[in-house]
C-alpha cells in the first residue's frame, strides 16, 4: 500500500492553486476505498476542514442525495442546524459556502455521473488547494466528469499478497511452521485480490492443517471466481451466524451495532456473539462509533446467496429488501398462475416504497399468507387494511409514515413486541384494551396522536422509540393529557419523553413510576407545574419551558416565591434546586448508615443527578464561580472524606435562538 500511495502523492504535493481531481478505479475487492481512507487519515489534517462520503451508490438510492449534500456540509462547517430540502438547494449552498475553504473530499463508491454533479460538480465550488479524490469501478463516470488523473490499483504481486494474507491468518508476516506450502496455494487463488486474501485469512485463523487441506479442496471447484471464494468464508459459519450475516447484507449495513442487536433479538437471534464472530471473520466491519459496514462484494455475495436459496422465486426470498420485489409479490398474488405468490417462506421485509407506487391495493391478504414473517418495515405503503391482518408470528412492525387515524380492530398480532408508527396521521392506537403481553416497545412520537391507548393490556411495556430500555416517547404529538390510568401501567418506565406536547400539568400519577430515571419535558411551553417526582428521578430537561413555576409544595422547602414572567429564575431555589436538594438529602441518608430504601445501592457505587431548567443567575452558595468556559479548583488535603458527598457543578450559557436543539457538554475532572 505504501508504494501504491507512493505513486500517486508526488504528482499533487505542492500545488497550492488549483483544485485537484483524483479517480480512483477499477473492480470490486482491489482496494480502491481503503487506498482513499489511508489518503484521508494521512493528509486531511492539512486542510481547512474534510469530509469521507462512503458507500454512495447504496447510500443515494436508499435516502437520496440531498442527505450524502448534507453529511459533506456538516462535516466540513461542523454545523448540524444545516437543512437541505432538495438536491438543488444542496448544490447552491456546497458552492457558496465552501468556494472559499481548502477542503480534503472522499466521494467513494460513485456509478454515476449525476452523483459526481451534485456533490462536486465544478472545481471553482471549492477553494483552491483542495482535492477530491473519487473511487469507482467504472472508469467511464470519471472521464466524463473531466477527471484527468485517475488511477487504477494493481492486484498485489505474489509477496505483498502473502504478507496482507499472514497478517490476517496469523498476525505476522510469515506463516506458521509447516504451513508455507499451504498459504502459497491460498495467495494463488486469491488472484492478489486484497479482499480475498484478508476474507480468506480471517476464516483460516487457528484452524488445522487438515482443515486448511479441506478448504484447497473447495477452492478447486470455484474456478478462480470471487463470489465462490468468499462464499467458502460465508459456508464455515454456523447456521445462526449465517442468518445474521445474511440479515445484515440485506436489511442492516450502515445501522448501529445497538440498533442491529435489537432487530435481530426481535427476529429471534441473541447477536451479540454472532456479531463478533462476522467481524473476526472480516465478513462485516464496525467503525469507532459502532456503525456496522462491510465490502460491496460481500454484500452482494450475501443477497446472491439469498436469492439462489429461493429458486428464484420472490413469494419463496426468506428477505425482501427491494421495493419492486415487494410490490411484484403483492400485485401477483391475486393471480392464480403467478409463482410470485407469497408463502410462509418470507421472514423478512425492510422496503421503503416510493408514494406512487404504493397509494392504492389491499394487501391484508398477501400479509396474512406469510406466516413466519417476524419483520415488516415499510414506509409511504398507503393500504387501508395492510395492518387488518398480519401475521401472528410478527415481531417488529414498523409503519412510517402510516395514513390512518387509528389502527383496525384486528390489530395487533400476539407475538408483537416493537411498534413503530413514527410521523403518521394516527390520531388513537385503538379503543378499548388490547390484551398485549409482550409488547414492549411504543414509537408514536411526531404524530397526529391526540390521546393515549389504554396500557392496561401491556403488562411488559418497557420501551420507547430510544435507544435505551424501558423508554418510551411521546414527543411533538397533540395529546393534551395523560390519563392516570395509562401511568400506572407504566410502572416500569424509566426514560419518558414529553417534549413539544401542550400540556398545563403534568398528571400526578407520573410519581407513581418508581423506576423513572429521566424525564424529558423541554418546549411545553404551556406547562405551568410538575407534581411530585419519584425518588429514583436523577435527570430533567425542561429547557424551553417559559411558563414553570414551582409547586407549592416545592415552594415550601425554598426562598423562591415566584419566578418572573417568560424568564424562569434557579438562583434562590425552586424546582431544580428543591429536587437537588431532596437528592443530596437521600445521598446523605445512605452515607451515615439511616437509608431504609429498598432500592439502595449494596455496592456503593456513585451515581449522579442532573437538570436542564431555564436561568439567568448561578446560584449564590455555589462557592466557586468564574466567567468563562472553565475553572479550576485547590481542593484541602482531606477533600475525600466520610462526609463528602460529590461535586456539585452549574453552567450557566446563552443559546443561540437559531437553535432549536441546543447540546452542551461539562467536563470535570478530579
Amino acid at each position: 500500500m505504501e508504494s501504491t500511495i507512493a505513486k500517486m502523492i508526488p504528482l499533487y504535493l505542492g500545488f497550492e492553486n488549483n483544485v485537484y481531481l483524483i479517480g480512483i478505479h477499477g473492480m470490486g475487492g482491489l482496494g480502491k476505498t481503503t487506498l482513499a481512507r489511508i489518503l484521508y487519515d494521512e493528509f486531511h489534517i492539512h486542510f481547512e476542514g474534510s469530509s469521507f462520503i462512503a458507500n454512495i451508490r447504496e447510500d443515494s438510492q436508499k435516502h437520496g442525495l440531498p442527505r450524502l449534500q448534507k453529511q459533506l456540509l456538516v462535516d466540513i462547517l461542523k454545523d448540524k442546524e444545516i437543512n437541505i430540502q432538495n438536491v438543488y438547494e444542496g448544490v447552491d449552498m456546497i458552492k457558496k459556502r465552501l468556494c472559499h475553504k481548502k477542503v480534503l473530499l472522499v466521494i467513494d463508491d460513485v456509478n454515476y455521473l449525476d452523483q459526481l454533479e451534485k456533490l462536486v460538480g465544478e472545481k471553482n465550488w471549492f477553494g483552491l488547494g483542495s482535492w477530491i479524490i473519487i473511487t469507482t469501478r467504472d472508469e467511464r463516470v470519471l472521464i466524463q466528469h473531466g477527471v484527468l488523473r485517475r488511477y487504477k490499483p494493481e492486484v498485489l504481486n505474489n509477496d505483498d499478497a502473502l504478507k496482507l494474507f499472514c497478517l490476517k491468518a496469523f498476525k505476522m508476516e510469515q506463516p506458521k511452521e509447516g504451513y508455507m506450502q499451504l498459504s502459497q496455494k491460498v495467495v494463488e487463488y486469491a488472484n492478489g485480490l486484497p479482499l480475498a486474501l484478508v476474507t480468506l485469512g480471517s476464516f483460516l485463523v487457528e484452524r488445522t492443517i487438515d482443515e486448511w487441506q479441506s478448504t484447497l479442496n473447495n477452492f478447486k471447484e470455484t474456478k478462480g471466481e470471487i463470489y465462490d471464494i468468499l462464499k467458502i468464508s460465508y459456508d464455515g459459519l454456523e447456521e445462526m451466524w449465517k442468518e445474521i450475516f445474511l440479515d445484515i447484507t440485506c436489511f442492516f449495513r450502515g445501522n448501529t451495532k445497538d440498533e442491529v442487536l435489537e432487530m435481530l433479538k426481535n427476529r429471534g437471534f441473541d447477536a451479540k456473539i454472532g456479531l463478533s464472530v462476522l467481524v473476526e471473520k472480516s465478513l462485516i466491519t464496525m467503525d469507532d462509533n459502532e456503525h456496522l459496514g462491510m465490502h460491496d462484494l460481500l454484500q452482494e455475495m450475501g443477497q446472491k446467496i439469498v436469492r439462489l436459496k429461493s429458486g428464484g422465486n420472490l413469494g419463496k426470498q426468506s428477505r425482501l429488501w427491494l421495493n419492486e420485489d415487494l410490490l411484484c409479490v403483492l400485485k401477483n398474488n391475486m393471480s392464480l398462475f403467478s409463482k410470485y405468490k407469497a408463502t410462509n417462506a418470507i421472514q423478512a421485509i425492510v422496503v421503503n416504497c416510493k408514494e406512487e407506487d404504493c397509494s392504492h391495493g389491499e394487501f391484508s391478504e398477501v400479509f396474512s399468507k406469510m406466516s413466519n414473517l417476524r419483520l415488516l418495515s415499510i414506509c409511504h405503503l398507503h393500504s387501508k387494511n395492510t395492518l387488518n391482518r398480519d401475521p401472528n408470528e410478527l415481531r417488529y412492525l414498523e409503519r412510517e409514515c402510516y395514513s390512518l387515524k387509528c389502527l383496525p380492530s384486528g390489530f395487533p398480532p400476539k407475538e408483537l413486541v416493537q411498534l413503530d408508527l413514527k410521523y403518521s396521521r394516527i390520531k388513537y392506537l385503538w379503543e378499548g384494551v388490547k390484551i398485549l403481553g409482550k409488547l414492549k416497545y411504543i414509537n408514536i412520537s411526531s404524530s397526529n396522536l391526540i390521546r393515549t391507548p389504554d396500557f392496561s393490556g401491556i403488562p411488559s411495556l418497557e420501551k420507547g422509540i430510544m435507544k435505551s430500555l424501558s423508554e418510551l416517547r411521546l414527543s411533538w404529538t397533540a395529546i393534551k393529557e395523560l390519563p392516570p390510568t395509562s401511568m400506572k401501567c407504566l410502572s416500569s418506565l424509566k426514560y419518558l419523553t414529553l417534549s413539544g406536547i401542550n400540556f398545563v400539568t403534568l398528571p400526578v400519577s407520573i410519581s407513581q413510576l418508581s423506576h423513572l430515571e429521566a424525564l424529558d419535558f423541554s418546549h411545553c411551553v404551556k406547562l405551568r407545574s410538575v407534581p411530585e417526582l419519584p425518588a429514583s428521578v436523577t435527570y430533567i430537561k425542561a429547557e424551553g419551558c417559559t411558563s414553570l413555576e414551582p409547586l407549592p409544595a416545592l415552594l415550601r422547602q425554598s426562598s423562591l416565591s415566584r419566578p418572573p414572567s417568560q424568564s424562569y429564575d434557579e438562583s434562590s431555589g425552586g424546582v431544580a434546586f428543591t429536587i437537588l436538594n431532596r437528592y443530596l438529602q437521600r445521598l446523605l441518608c445512605r452515607k451515615t448508615g439511616y437509608e431504609t430504601s429498598p432500592k439502595r445501592k449494596e455496592d456503593g457505587s456513585k451515581t449522579e443527578f442532573q437538570i436542564s431548567i431555564p436561568g439567568f443567575r448561578i446560584p449564590q452558595w455555589l462557592s466557586h464561580q468564574r466567567l468563562g468556559n472553565s475553572m479550576s479548583i485547590k481542593l484541602s488535603p482531606n477533600w475525600c472524606n466520610s462526609w463528602w458527598m460529590g461535586f456539585a457543578i452549574c453552567a450557566s450559557y446563552a443559546m443561540n435562538t437559531l437553535s432549536f436543539f441546543p447540546f452542551r457538554v461539562f467536563r470535570a475532572v478530579v
